[in-house]
């Protein structure tokens, strides 16, 4: 997974919300939810398997932990 960034991630004081509302954009956008409780844990259910968790992955400032079957 590659994500490109059109503005400095470094310099501004917005830059974790930036970075967090485009990671955001391209999870959900590939099938990923959003969890109700962590606003950081993303998960992927398998529709046909009664929704099961495929992958899971936690956003932690500018790292992620990526879990999956």
């Amino acid at each position: 997974m590659l994500l490109c960034l059109r503005k400095s991630l470094y310099g501004l004081k917005q830059s974790l919300h930036f970075w967090y509302g485009t990671f955001k954009d391209f999870v959900m956008s590939i099938g990923f939810e959003a969890s109700h409780v962590d606003r950081t844990l993303f998960v992927l259910h398998d529709k046909e398997d009664h929704g099961i968790v495929v992958a899971a992955v936690v956003l932690y400032v500018d790292d992620l932990l990526i879990i999956a079957n």
